[in-house]
């Protein structure tokens, strides 16, 4: 336990520590640049809606309504995978811990918790809406 927590939690303790705290910081920065990027228009698909609209003669006209967007499915597997990650490098570090009361109280630990879980409430409440829907 002592090694694999100076794994993930002294990143100089080894070169595998520095490669696994590369790793942490890359998955970092790509969530950020994700949840960026996902928000910009470019980045964002239409959500069409076929409407049909009453013309005369009673006939009927389709139009497309692409007023909504969403952010493109790739963002979703990005957080998935960097979610993973994340929720991963808690769980050993958790596991490794040599005092895990004081592990669960640090305050960093707990900015981690509030992030990783943030990621799995909104997965589950989307889920759940889109089966009220269906």
């Amino acid at each position: 336990k002592p090694q694999l927590w100076s794994l993930f939690d002294e990143p100089y303790s080894s070169n595998t520590a520095k490669m696994i705290g590369i790793a942490s910081v890359f998955f970092i920065c790509v969530s950020i640049l994700s949840f960026c990027l996902k928000t910009h228009p470019d980045m964002r698909v239409p959500v069409i809606v076929n409407i049909t609209v009453n013309t005369s003669h009673n006939t009927a006209a389709w139009t497309l309504d692409k007023t909504q967007t969403n952010a493109h499915v790739a963002f979703f597997y990005i957080e998935c995978v960097c979610n993973a990650w994340f929720t991963l490098e808690i769980l050993i570090r958790f596991v490794a811990s040599p005092n895990k009361c004081d592990f669960i109280k640090a305050s960093v630990n707990i900015i981690d918790y509030i992030a990783t879980l943030s990621f799995y409430i909104d997965l589950i409440l989307q889920r759940y809406a889109s089966h009220l829907e269906n």
